[in-house]
């Protein structure tokens, strides 16, 4: 079986492969927009929209999206490209989570192998009794006006999970980190009607009967294939490695324990592969996850109305001294004095 792909992965640079763009270009047309101005706006490449595994810049790509929905005055431009794409344009990812046994299965690829399609964003997933919910977040430097972006990627998961589910299937939840929509119809077709807004993360959470689903498409032997020669380039660096586990952390934290052994399932890594890498890395677990407490207890204590032993409760503290005790040694003050710091909260 041939696969066909030059990598361009060896390079800790943040890209994106081309194929993220297929059919934007006539997109643009029909939507009356000046798609070389859009381009030359964004400095995009002519070749990023003939060769699908060309790498382009994320931060590039990031900006297209956004100056595409600008200057078509179309508030969906992601949703709309998403319905005229489907998971093919991963490429190779998409080889290897076509020959999964299941829909879990398929999944967790995509969690694990997303690094291979892009390096300016990152795809984590939870398992719980309830179901699995995927997380999809921009890397702090490429996230930009990354709405365009989000939406068009968690629309074509929501896609590809209909192709697999019976009836009018919709997601058990879609949680986006920005504010409503002008026009929430678009969005309620491509969501369903369980979408939140102005979250901290961008999600989406799929029943549990869902995960078991078989794959049609899948061929003996092939993923076995397929997945050892991807291993052998996924490559990823100390510091991509760090980041990965710290907005992982940050996805899950609000909602769950957030123990390794949690990241590690999220990110498709055996608890022991994780510290190992992050020992590489110069980092750890508990290191990393203390950062991430302080920065969400520093947040929500300027920025919501949480109650203190709310906050406690969310950071995964058993009592409100711990975090007391936390707070001070993370920022130098007490809690009630970062209080006094806080920003407005607007009203409902």
């Amino acid at each position: 079986m041939n696969l066909p792909f030059s990598s361009p992965h060896a390079t800790n640079e943040t890209w994106v492969r081309s194929g993220v763009l297929v059919g934007a270009k006539g997109l643009v047309h029909e939507l009356g927009g000046d798609f070389e101005q859009i381009c030359a706006d964004a400095g995009l490449p002519e070749n990023a929209f003939s060769d699908e595994d060309y790498p382009l810049s994320a931060t590039r790509v990031i900006a297209f999206f956004s100056l595409a929905s600008q200057a078509c005055g179309c508030e969906d431009f992601g949703l709309r490209l998403a319905s005229r794409q489907s998971f093919s344009i991963l490429g190779p990812l998409w080889l290897l989570m076509q020959n999964a046994d299941t829909v879990q299965q398929m999944l967790a690829d995509l969690s694990r192998y997303f690094v291979l399609h892009t390096r300016g964003a990152i795809v984590s997933m939870e398992v719980n009794a309830e179901g699995v919910t995927i997380a999809y977040s921009m890397t702090a430097e490429e996230r930009g006006d990354d709405r365009q972006v989000v939406e068009h990627g968690l629309a074509l998961l929501c896609k590809e999970m209909r192709r697999h589910a019976s009836g009018h299937w919709q997601p058990r939840a879609v949680e986006f980190r920005f504010s409503p929509p002008t026009n929430g119809n678009p969005h309620r077709r491509a969501f369903g009607p369980n979408i939140s807004f102005n979250q901290d993360r961008n999600a989406v959470t799929l029943d549990a009967d869902l995960l078991a689903r078989p794959l049609a498409s899948a061929r003996q032997g092939h993923h076995e294939l397929i997945k050892t020669w991807l291993e052998q380039r996924r490559d990823i660096g100390p510091s991509a490695i760090v980041y990965q586990v710290e907005t992982t952390v940050r996805n899950l934290l609000p909602y769950s324990t957030c123990t390794l052994n949690q990241v590690a399932q999220a990110m498709a890594l055996s608890d022991r592969s994780l510290q190992r890498y992050l020992q590489a890395a110069g980092s750890s677990f508990a290191e990393i996850r203390d950062r991430v407490r302080a920065e969400l207890a520093m947040k929500y204590l300027r920025q919501s109305s949480l109650q203190t032993t709310q906050i406690a409760e969310i950071l995964g503290y058993s009592d409100l001294s711990a975090l007391s005790r936390s707070f001070r040694r993370w920022h130098g003050m007490t809690a009630r004095q970062a209080r006094q710091l806080r920003a407005p909260v607007p009203r409902a």
